[in-house]
């Protein structure tokens, strides 16, 4: 009888310990096996690949683009700077009395192809800017009225007629009217003596108007270049005195 307590009591110290170091638990307890992870297809790995792509690369299409517009702004920005450079070398051949014809026309065909290369590099940048449009503009519209004026004035200086000297005179001054704009092609009122250069011109040409009503037998031609050129400093007296203060 004591040896069956002994040996029960034996029984229970062992199935403590066992209890007690968890290996109870692995000897009782099966374990449940694992799902099988099911492959994925191969839009589902596309996808996935793309997503961590996605979070681990910057985004390209940002930087380039703002590359992209800081390359335009410079570019435009050294357009703008030729083009105001340019119009300030055709203001030099103007002078407080006269248009120097003989200066400009040893420079024409230089600056013409300048004013080329200016343009066609404005033209490819494709820019929406206002500004440079409105330079370009006016470079053009100087650098024209300054050519068309070398070849008039060098034709009709050789005539010594009053009607001729007249025309030179009128020529001049559509050059010289030049010198009363920005270099955005605006009445620049804020240039010192703006108001009294304005009436100046007004007043000399109304009375090389007065003066040419006396002429009689004039040919056609030379009636109407000097129409012409009288229409073209009228329109121009008339927008810089929009900007004279009554």
């Amino acid at each position: 009888m004591m040896a069956k307590l002994v040996f029960l009591s034996s029984i229970l110290l062992f199935a403590s310990a066992i209890s007690a170091s968890g290996d109870y638990a692995g000897i009782y307890h099966i374990k449940e096996p694992c799902p099988r992870k099911v492959p994925e297809s191969p839009t589902e790995m596309f996808e996935s690949d793309r997503k961590e792509a996605n979070t681990q690369m910057p985004d390209v299409d940002f930087h380039e683009n703002r590359r992209v517009r800081r390359t335009l702004q410079i570019q435009e920005s050294e357009a703008q700077q030729q083009l105001e450079e340019f119009v300030k070398v055709l203001k030099t051949f103007i002078g407080e009395l006269d248009f120097d014809v003989s200066s400009f026309q040893w420079q024409t065909e230089k600056l013409g192809k300048r004013l080329a290369l200016i343009e066609s590099s404005v033209q490819s940048l494709q820019s929406s800017d206002e500004s440079i449009l409105e330079q370009l503009g006016f470079a053009r519209h100087a650098f024209k009225i300054m050519v068309n004026a070398t070849e008039l004035m060098g034709f009709y200086r050789s005539v010594s007629g009053p009607f001729h000297r007249l025309i030179n005179g009128l020529i001049s001054l559509n050059v010289r009217l030049l010198e009363l704009y920005d270099l955005n092609g605006h009445p620049d009122s804020s240039m010192t003596g703006y108001k009294g250069k304005v009436h100046s011109f007004k007043s000399r040409l109304e009375h090389w108007g007065s003066i040419f009503q006396f002429f009689v037998n004039v040919p056609p031609d030379l009636r109407l270049i000097f129409e012409t050129q009288f229409i073209e400093a009228s329109d121009s007296l008339r927008e810089l005195s929009m900007q004279v203060s009554s």
